[in-house]
């Protein structure tokens, strides 16, 4: 089993404080489920999100808007980024060991097809240089906005193939009454949460 720390101070942060509690849930949740990886990159769908959280479907299209820009969503293809992850993650103290850089371009190669690859260019530099977002954009060859349109809204659609089955008609994490408890520093995900990566350092969920 794996262990994703994050830093309990996130709770400190003006941006975080803002947020509703039930942001802060699915906020936390992007940045340590079992599905997520090291680049803070990566594909999953709001029908997992809903029943790994407990959110029902509208709930979960409200919250990852709320979380924008911090998060972006992409319905059409669920693809979520976690924006500050790297930064966060690993670069917060200087400069970024080759293995970690190796490791990261690795998972966001996979997604060198979408709109947020390039984005994420642009963000880490340390990571990918703009020689090679021109050489990598050319080779996938898409039109995003067209062919690959791209909800920026940060998850207001409602993305392909969803239908009433998705809706929840149970009532959602935050509309029953629940049992409080302490906050934890620690979370446990399966062996397989952190691929091509045994980095201890805190998956850290300040934003500034």
């Amino acid at each position: 089993m794996s262990i994703v720390d994050f830093d309990t101070e996130c709770w400190g942060d003006p941006w975080v404080q803002e947020r509703s509690p039930l942001a802060k849930l699915l906020f936390v949740y992007l940045w340590t489920n079992s599905h997520r990886n090291i680049s803070g990159l990566y594909v999953i769908t709001k029908r997992t999100i809903s029943n790994e959280t407990g959110l029902t479907s509208r709930q979960v299209d409200e919250l990852l808007e709320a979380l924008s820009p911090k998060v972006r969503y992409d319905s059409v293809h669920s693809v979520c980024w976690v924006v500050k992850h790297v930064r966060r993650q690993f670069i917060r103290y200087g400069n970024i060991s080759d293995r970690i850089v190796k490791a990261i371009r690795g998972h966001v190669l996979k997604l060198s097809y979408h709109v947020f690859f390039q984005e994420f260019i642009d963000e880490y530099p340390e990571v990918f240089t703009q020689e090679e977002k021109t050489t990598l954009s050319k080779s996938n060859n898409l039109s995003i906005g067209s062919e690959y349109p791209i909800d920026r809204s940060g998850g207001g659609g409602k993305g392909k193939g969803k239908g009433k089955d998705d809706e929840k008609e149970d009532r959602g994490v935050g509309e029953e009454e629940k049992e409080e408890g302490r906050g934890l520093a620690r979370v446990y995900l399966p062996q397989n949460a952190v691929r091509n990566s045994s980095h201890p350092s805190c998956a850290n969920i300040s934003t500034g």
